[in-house]
């Protein structure tokens, strides 16, 4: 809780064949060990939570990794932090970075919308291209 990892890859410690802990004597017992995981997952679910929903509104560069598992009409891509985002897209866009903007955060994912190459913006005259997105620290800058 206090380091607030962005998402965590946790199991429940199962013995290895020629290790050290493997003899030990004093075994947690499967219970415990279930109970102990499943705090940590809860706990960490929320946490995750609330950094992917300070994300929402935000325009993130995502690498298009392929269709998403969720709809046949949407692709799913990645951030340079590793947040898995979601959004309406062709599979012409495999292997392409988008500026996409975060609509919705969910407990392991991001969904959003590509923001077009072409788009007027707020109090600009002229539309911008390509060349005119500003990258930095993986966020997208107009």
């Amino acid at each position: 809780q206090k380091v607030r990892f962005d998402d965590l890859f946790s199991f429940k410690y199962s013995p290895r064949k020629g290790t050290r802990a493997a003899q030990f004597e004093d075994k947690v017992e499967e219970k415990v060990k279930q109970e102990r995981l499943s705090i940590l997952q809860e706990i960490q679910k929320e946490i995750t939570l609330q950094k992917n929903q300070e994300l929402e509104g935000r325009v993130k560069e995502v690498l298009v990794e392929g269709r998403s598992k969720q709809s046949d009409r949407d692709v799913t891509g990645r951030t340079r932090s590793n947040k898995v985002v979601n959004f309406k897209g062709d599979l012409e866009l495999v292997g392409k970075l988008v500026p996409v903007q975060i609509t919705k955060a969910c407990p392991h994912s991001l969904r959003g919308e590509i923001v077009p190459t072409h788009c007027r913006l707020q109090n600009a005259p002229a539309c911008r291209t390509d060349r005119d997105w500003r990258i930095k620290d993986s966020e997208i800058l107009i």
